[in-house]
């Protein structure tokens, strides 16, 4: 076993992931857990690349903060409050993060490689630390509290965005500048100036 490379596992009635932590020849590992409380065993597993975790308990994301080679990072964790842990992955290209816990994504702000981004945070209020993430192509964003889409103005490379769930009316103007964007999705959202999105061939409301 110890030499397995990918592996997927469904552990829902397992209190813990122990056995987890001497499969450290794993590049790709899948969890999914409703019982197990912690991430820890996944701490040394620093030769992942692609890691999905679904864990309703998990309450920090701090054992993978060394998982430094991963390029894809896929989590469900909506006890987590703090992706502070997740900052110094500076190799992945692909994030999804479902934590509706979260208020802030500031430490992802330095996440400069991120080609495709997923956030499902019901509490977040602010998009300014996207600004400088230039390299995203595909942005998804479910957040309740945001308010304005101005942070968005300069992701000049981005070809698909969805918007979803904010309960504020929405200017679409920051979007006028994003000429390569081919597919728009404006899900449950009340929205102004929608001719500034004119050029984009797919739009769904």
């Amino acid at each position: 076993m110890t030499k397995l490379t990918s592996l997927s596992v469904q552990a829902s009635r397992v209190k813990s992931l122990e056995p987890l932590a001497r499969l450290t020849n794993l590049t790709s590992l899948s969890v999914q857990t409703k019982i197990a409380d912690s991430l820890e065993p996944l701490a040394p597993l620093t030769k992942l690349t692609s890691l999905s975790v679904q864990a309703d308990r998990v309450t920090s994301l701090e054992p993978l903060a060394g998982l430094t080679r991963l390029t894809s990072l896929r989590v469900n964790v909506n006890s987590v409050k703090n992706l502070e842990p997740l900052s110094g992955l500076s190799n992945l290209t692909l994030l999804s993060v479902q934590a509706n816990a979260v208020a802030s994504i500031e430490p992802l702000a330095d996440l400069a490689s991120l080609t495709a981004l997923r956030l499902q945070a019901i509490a977040l209020a602010r998009l300014e630390p996207l600004a400088g993430l230039t390299n995203l192509t595909s942005l998804s964003v479910q957040a309740n509290a945001v308010e304005g889409l101005e942070p968005l103005a300069g992701l000049t490379n981005l070809t698909s965005l969805t918007l979803s769930g904010m309960r504020a009316e929405i200017d679409l103007s920051p979007l006028r500048g994003l000429r390569g964007l081919v597919a728009l999705g404006i899900l449950g959202v009340s929205v102004r100036n929608l001719d500034s999105v004119s050029h984009v061939p797919s739009v769904r409301l």
